[in-house]
């Protein structure tokens, strides 16, 4: 149900926002193919929030996991638990309203499947590889697989090594996201910049010269050049992040 919900009011948001740039830019600056095709651009909009959204959970999924597997590993190698009996350590209880409840060390978005984690262990007969699979549907992430995979693949005397493993990876993997990230900042910046010049300059000249501006926005060949030219410009700032994309860059690297 919440993911059904996200959809439709992902899709939602992106056809009121295409029906208000093309009407907007069609009143501005007339033409029905320039309107058609500044409304399709504005899709950046929308789209580019959520997958920031999407980029920051990630980010902060692998961050708290170092943390959680830390902890697990100090817990195992310490105390001499088992990984069960560990996972019960990352959640407190609380009173709320006279009643007690679980809630977990670390916050979103991880937290509270930690605190999920352990009711059901804690509430039913499933045992820690079921539990930690179902856990590892709801997050969806890489690097919460691999701590699934590590904790059910060996036996007990194992699991510490096997998650410093993983712990290890984990870390790798958000220094060398980093430093391709360094890298490509300034050539995705200065690819945005010029790719925003063609937009600036028919703005001036809607400005400076309106009658002559007019032959671009409301015939159709000016359109035409102007719907190339953004096109073009646009297409490569698409190369230059396509290829700078740090998933394509990093899907080399294993445990």
């Amino acid at each position: 149900m919440p993911e059904s919900y996200f959809c439709e009011s992902t899709l939602g948001v992106c056809v009121g926002n295409v029906i208000a740039v093309v009407v907007l830019t069609r009143w501005l600056l007339g033409g029905d193919l320039l309107a058609a095709e500044v409304g399709l651009a504005s899709l950046i909009v929308p789209i580019g929030y959520v997958m920031m959204n999407q980029r920051s959970r990630e980010e902060a999924v692998e961050e708290q996991m170092d943390k959680v597997l830390s902890i697990l590993i100090n817990l195992l190698q310490a105390s001499g638990r088992n990984l069960r009996s560990a996972l019960s350590e990352l959640v407190e209880e609380e009173m709320h309203d006279g009643t007690k409840r679980l809630c977990c060390v670390l916050p979103t978005p991880l937290g509270p499947e930690l605190v999920h984690l352990v009711e059901e262990l804690q509430e039913t007969n499933h045992t820690l590889a079921e539990a930690l699979r179902s856990a590892g549907g709801r997050v969806a992430h890489p690097a919460f697989d691999m701590f699934v995979a590590a904790a059910t693949s060996g036996t007990e005397g194992q699991t510490s090594q096997l998650l410093s493993h993983v712990r290890d990876h984990i870390r790798e993997q958000r220094t060398l996201r980093s430093s391709i990230r360094a890298s490509f900042s300034l050539v995705v910046s200065q690819m945005y910049v010029l790719a925003a010049i063609p937009i600036a300059m028919l703005g001036m000249w809607r400005i400076i010269s309106p009658e002559v501006a007019d032959l671009m926005f409301r015939t159709t060949l000016g359109q035409s050049l102007v719907v190339l030219m953004l096109a073009y410009s646009w297409l490569g700032v698409l190369l230059v992040t396509r290829q700078g994309r740090l998933a394509n860059l990093i899907k080399g690297v294993k445990v």
